[in-house]
């Protein structure tokens, strides 16, 4: 198989295992990054797997797209993000304008019922493996329809990655349209999925309760996350206008990441202290949902007497540079799958104050602060300790330094291509 790529392993840097195709499904993280500038965690985490997965196994590792118009699946060739080369996705042969291609797959699937391209059903084998590594639930509501009719008429393998199911388990956090819309997408990809990854007990812990009762669970593994920034995403020579002592949260504004507590603790420690001795708070992440009369309240200041910073937008370099001059990381969610800026947080040698809620706790490898997110006495008190206790902070600077020994990228992909070769072998070996 060969879709020529900008970038070409060389012949020491990737396994020569003739085994079958990995096709990951991205039109989700491409649509994403269509809108937005910079990735949120999902979207870095895919990018960062697939990258990855590309460097380690070479041309098993393929791309495909399922057309948000018409459902039908159709091979890309590798570009940026998920190569080395800078830019935008990019076809390495001129392809026919984007409303015509819609309008061919449209006749395609709907008139001769066929849900892949003539391209994709080439070059895909029986037995190959396709993976959704993102979201694909919000920008198409045909994708399980578009999975289910491709395995079936190629005979491929599905895998799905489960960052959490809060939509499920947590539904107070999310619109009643969205856990709708997520409770519909998941029952049947979970029922059509013939493996699943996650990346932390607590995940495969909901999904055990929720598979529960039922005739069908796929096998589950837990992947080693990386930590760091390889993705090449847009990078900025500009630095950051950053006050000289401040602590970090990175994080969407969204209701579940409990920016309010962060505030009422803020406003308490300068009542406590004086604004003159308090670091600013800078929060960067982009406005989400259910946070209007916050995002209002940050927007006039929060009465935080200039202590509050919010950066919408940042690239890659400038996140880095924030996260290399903070004093510290917080990251008090209500519950996360898992907890990527906590990670990124202790790659640059950083404490985080941290909240327990869902995978927190695994997130931070024995090395954060793990606090009752409902329990804002006890974080403000944590808050207190490490700004104005220097040699407490610096002793868990040196206890990171000592003991953070993080999974790499391509540690996470080599894992997933071992689960996936895994289940590949044991749905050969069983009867038929």
């Amino acid at each position: 198989m060969s879709l020529s790529s900008p970038e070409a392993p060389g012949p020491d840097s990737v396994d020569r295992d003739e085994g079958a195709t990995i096709w990951f499904e991205v039109n989700d993280v491409l649509t994403f990054l269509g809108a937005e500038r910079h990735p949120t965690g999902i979207q870095r985490v895919a990018t960062e797997i697939i990258r990855a997965a590309r460097r380690r196994f070479g041309e098993r590792v393929a791309l495909c797209r399922i057309d948000a118009v018409s459902s039908v699946i159709e091979p890309i060739p590798f570009a940026w993000p998920f190569s080395d080369e800078p830019g935008s996705p990019a076809p390495t042969k001129p392809r026919a304008p984007l409303r015509f291609q819609s309008l061919r797959n449209i006749v395609a699937s709907h008139l001769f019922r066929r849900p892949v391209s003539a391209d994709f059903a080439r070059l895909a084998r029986k037995g190959d493996a396709l993976v959704t590594l993102g979201s694909p639930w919000w920008p198409n509501k045909s994708y399980n329809r578009a999975i289910e009719s491709t395995c079936r008429t190629l005979g491929l393998r599905y895998a799905l990655f489960v960052h959490d199911i809060i939509p499920l388990t947590s539904p107070q956090f999310v619109s009643e349209n969205d856990t709708i819309v997520f409770k519909r997408w998941f029952e049947t990809a979970a029922a059509l999925a013939d493996q699943i990854c996650v990346s932390s007990n607590f995940v495969r812990n909901d999904l055990t309760g929720f598979f529960q009762g039922s005739p069908k669970m796929p096998p589950i593994s837990i992947l080693p996350f990386g930590a760091g920034f390889d993705s090449g995403y847009a990078k900025s020579t500009d630095q950051l206008d950053l006050p000289e002592r401040f602590v970090l949260y990175v994080s969407t504004v969204e209701i579940r990441k409990n920016h309010k507590l962060l505030l009422d603790i803020w406003r308490k420690l300068i009542d406590r202290h004086g604004a003159n001795d308090m670091p600013t708070l800078v929060l960067i992440g982009r406005h989400g949902w259910m946070v209007d009369d916050l995002v209002k309240e940050l927007e006039a200041g929060a009465g935080l007497s200039g202590k509050i910073l919010w950066l919408r937008s940042v690239s890659d370099a400038q996140l880095a540079e924030a996260y290399s001059r903070c004093m510290f990381t917080v990251f008090p969610s209500f519950v996360e799958g898992w907890g990527l800026p906590v990670v990124e947080g202790l790659k640059h040698g950083k404490f985080c104050i941290a909240s327990n809620g869902g995978a927190l706790s695994e997130a931070g490898y024995g090395l954060t602060d793990n606090i009752d997110p409902y329990d804002a006495e006890s974080y403000l008190r944590a808050i207190e300790h490490a700004i104005f206790d220097p040699s407490y902070l610096a002793g868990r600077e040196e206890r990171i330094r000592r003991e953070f020994r993080p999974a790499s990228w391509d540690d996470t992909a080599q894992a997933l291509v071992a689960a996936l070769d895994g289940a590949r072998r044991d749905m050969d070996a069983k009867p038929a």
